[in-house]
This record gives structure tokens, C-alpha cells and sequence, in this order.
């Protein structure tokens, strides 16, 4: 059984916004979010589908970025 993990994301201002995982070789497997967003967003973020390993998670609006390392065990 999978757990899944809660996201939290503040975002700098209101606009376009994007939340994509990547894996370590800088692949991106999979977008969790696109669209308009303003304020805090709540996601789950399943590991469904993702191997073990270490993955990067990436929120971007406008020219802001933040980076988060996630580590999927199972």
C-alpha cells in the first residue's frame, strides 16, 4: 500500500504556475499541477508509478522557483 504525501506550495504572486517531478538525470516524469494560481495550493503527491529513488519537485511562477528533493522508498 501506498501512502501518499502531502504537497504544500505558497506562491509568490497570482498567475501561471507549474509543479513538475523530475528524476535525478533531469527527466521530468510527470507535471502534478499547471494552471492559475494564487495563495496556497494543497496537493497529494502520489508515488504511484514512480520507482524508488530520489526525485526533484519544482514550482514555478513567472520567474520564481523552488526546488524540493522527495525521496520515494517503495
Amino acid at each position: 500500500m501506498f501512502d501518499p504525501a502531502s504537497l504544500t506550495v505558497q506562491w509568490p504572486t497570482e498567475g501561471d504556475a507549474v509543479i513538475e517531478t523530475f528524476d535525478m538525470q533531469g527527466r521530468r516524469v510527470r507535471t502534478e499541477f499547471t494552471g492559475h494560481a494564487r495563495g496556497v495550493t494543497e496537493l497529494t503527491f502520489r508515488t504511484t508509478g514512480l520507482a524508488p529513488g530520489v526525485y526533484m519537485v519544482n514550482a514555478r511562477q513567472g520567474g520564481k522557483r523552488s526546488t524540493r528533493r522527495v525521496t520515494v522508498l517503495q
